[in-house]
């Protein structure tokens, strides 16, 4: 169904963005 491939496709990007912030706040953790 589409509807299940829109919701993993949001799930994917909501993670995405995590993990991307997730890295953000381990760099600055490093460099500072």
């Amino acid at each position: 169904m589409d509807t299940t491939i829109t919701i993993f496709a949001l799930l994917v990007g909501y993670w995405q963005s995590i993990l991307s912030s997730l890295n953000v706040a381990i760099l600055v953790l490093i460099v500072g």
